[in-house]
This record gives C-alpha cells, sequence and structure tokens, in this order.
C-alpha cells in the first residue's frame, strides 16, 4: 500500500493527475485489505493512505471527494 501511495504521488509531481489518483485509490483499497487482516500491525496506514488521497484529491479540485477521505481518516 506504500508504495502505491509513494508512486500516487510521485505520478502527481510528475503532472499524471489521473494515474495519481488511480493509485491513491489502490494504495486505500490494499490498506483497508491490511488492517482487516491484522489492525494492529496496520493501524496507522489506513488513516495515512486516506490523508494522501485526500490531499491529492483537493489538488485536484475534487473537494467533496477530499473531505470524505479525510473524515474517514480522523474518524480512524
Amino acid at each position: 500500500a506504500h508504495i502505491c501511495r509513494d508512486w500516487g504521488q510521485a505520478l502527481w509531481r510528475a503532472g499524471q493527475a489521473a494515474w495519481a489518483l488511480v493509485n491513491l485509490e489502490l494504495a486505500v483499497a490494499l490498506a483497508r485489505q491490511l488492517q482487516a487482516r491484522d489492525p494492529v500491525a496496520h493501524a496507522a496506514m489506513l488513516p495515512l493512505n486516506l490523508s494522501a488521497q485526500g490531499s491529492l484529491r483537493h489538488q485536484a479540485g475534487d473537494l467533496d471527494g477530499a473531505e470524505r477521505s479525510y473524515r474517514e481518516a480522523l474518524a480512524l
């Protein structure tokens, strides 16, 4: 999940916004799966990925999507 997040952020910096967002969606999905398997070991992964997803959504102008990501991250 971390590699997807990092790659998404690198793609964003390279001007590949659509691919960056796809990678962050994958990072969040993987983090959800890992947290479901072992909540203690992966407790921080989902909030970190949701926060990164929210940041990219915000920068892309998707304010509603950014707010959803941030709110979910904060709730965890």
